[in-house]
């Protein structure tokens, strides 16, 4: 028996392939943070691509939202918060013209 499972919160290892016609990358994690990559020739490794600055992904992210708040950033604040909204516009109407019922 085959059983497969997905989650987002599982602690097993996450890859993306992406296959060319003489080599391949092979993304080390998930694709949206997409912290490094290998490249291979067949099986041979070619190349190790690493070009992280910071060791936690969303360093940036909290850097600026600190900033935010220390300057009193009320524009980007606003900025942000009308992005999200238009994001979760485009989800809901995905959702209802899929169908989908969410509770």
């Amino acid at each position: 028996m085959i059983l497969s499972i997905a989650a987002k919160d599982s602690g097993a290892p996450v890859t993306s392939t992406i296959e060319g016609e003489n080599e391949t990358i092979v993304v080390n994690g998930p694709a949206n943070v997409m912290d490094s990559f290998d490249i291979y020739h067949n099986s041979e490794k070619l190349q190790h691509i690493d070009k992280k600055v910071y060791p936690h992904r969303m360093f940036e992210e909290f850097k600026e939202f600190n900033r935010m708040i220390e300057k009193h950033d009320m524009s980007k604040c606003k900025k942000m918060l009308n992005h999200s909204d238009e994001v979760m516009q485009v989800l809901q109407k995905a959702v209802e013209s899929a169908g989908l019922k969410l509770e």
